[in-house]
């Protein structure tokens, strides 16, 4: 009895180092800095001038789905390309934990996600991103290429 007591407590201590110290891994930790406040949406920009992506707008009010058509989604380009350097922001400290809206970029194999929140703020990262999101204020963005506005008249939303 004694003599199991000792494996197990060695195979518990064996258990834990094991487990603790997979998380070290340099491999799965990066400690760099983003390089610049619009890292992923220069990334996007240039994926997206190619023409060949698609878009998905998600509702998260009623977890409804649509897929744009190509004659509409010209949006995201002329949302890009409407973007300046004073655009990109840090992250507010009165986000919402929920976005009103969730776009999904599919390009070139590589997925992008923009979260929309209702106070004209924009979040925009790859799917598989080690570095922390973009975020885009689009109160100097024209209203005809503001992404709120936009996913209110895809779904009727008033």
């Amino acid at each position: 009895m004694i003599f199991s007591n000792k494996y197990k407590i060695l195979f518990i201590i064996f258990f834990s180092i094991t487990v603790l110290t997979g998380c070290n891994n340099p491999k799965y930790i990066n400690l760099k800095k983003k390089p610049s406040l619009y890292y992923h949406s220069e990334k996007l920009y240039n994926l997206s001038k190619t023409h060949d992506y698609t878009l998905n707008i998600l509702n998260n009010n009623y977890y409804s789905e649509l897929i744009i058509d190509n004659d509409d989604k010209n949006i995201l380009e002329n949302f890009l390309n409407s973007l300046t350097t004073s655009s990109f922001i840090e992250k507010p400290k009165d986000l919402p934990s929920k976005p009103m809206y969730k776009l999904f970029v599919n390009c070139n194999n590589e997925k992008f996600i923009i979260n929309v929140y209702k106070n004209s703020i924009v979040s925009l990262y790859p799917w598989d991103s080690s570095y922390k999101e973009d975020y885009i204020s689009m109160d100097k963005i024209p209203e005809r290429y503001n992404l709120l506005g936009y996913c209110k008249y895809i779904f009727n939303d008033k």
